[in-house]
């Protein structure tokens, strides 16, 4: 659906870990959308519009998972896998909570 349909003062979305599909289309015209946080439970990703500000994608669960996932390619985005702690791996992007922030290792 249009949820957020040119919602142009939004600046960072949260899908829950109950959302299961996301269709990027719903963020037409979200010309300040900086941050994307996506649930554990998403198997399903449409494409993300290159015009928006999204830098980054926190997703709510591990590289594996995300690999699962049904996806266009991000490489143009940097994907934060959600680890409590400090991960070994320096070739990926990690982050944890902190007084309710997303926060990257």
């Amino acid at each position: 659906n249009n949820s957020f349909y040119y919602c142009s003062s939004l600046k960072k979305l949260v899908l829950s870990d109950n959302i299961t599909s996301f269709e990027s289309y719903c963020l037409y015209g979200c010309s300040s959308l900086e941050t994307l946080v996506v649930g554990k439970n998403i198997r399903n990703i449409s494409y993300i519009d290159s015009t928006l500000k999204i830098s980054c994608i926190y997703y709510n669960g591990t590289l594996s998972d995300w690999q699962s996932i049904e996806r266009y390619n991000y490489s143009n985005k940097e994907i934060y896998y959600r680890s409590d702690t400090k991960p070994t791996d320096t070739t990926h992007h990690y982050y944890h909570i902190v007084a309710g922030e997303y926060t990257p290792w």
